[in-house]
Formats: C-alpha cells, sequence, structure tokens
C-alpha cells in the first residue's frame, strides 16, 4: 500500500463581492471558496 501525503488545510477568508455572488434561477449565490482556491478537492456557496 502506497500512503499519499495530502496538503495542510488552508484558512480561507472571503466575503460577498459582486465577483463572487452569481444570480441563478431567481437566487444570489455567493461563492466563498472556490475549487481553484482548494485544489479542486472542494466548494463553499452560501445561499
Amino acid at each position: 500500500m502506497t500512503q499519499t501525503k495530502s496538503a495542510p488545510p488552508v484558512a480561507y477568508q472571503r466575503g460577498s463581492t459582486l465577483e463572487s455572488t452569481i444570480l441563478y434561477k431567481g437566487g444570489l449565490f455567493s461563492f466563498l471558496v472556490k475549487g481553484e482556491d482548494s485544489g479542486g478537492r472542494d466548494a463553499t456557496i452560501e445561499y
């Protein structure tokens, strides 16, 4: 069995801005963590 090391956790700080907010089906969604921030592993969206 091969063991792999994962990257250490990284703290993110992002608020709702026009650049990180989209209008989708009548609701505003703000991306607080995007895939490119976490190496494609995670995304956090505030509705």
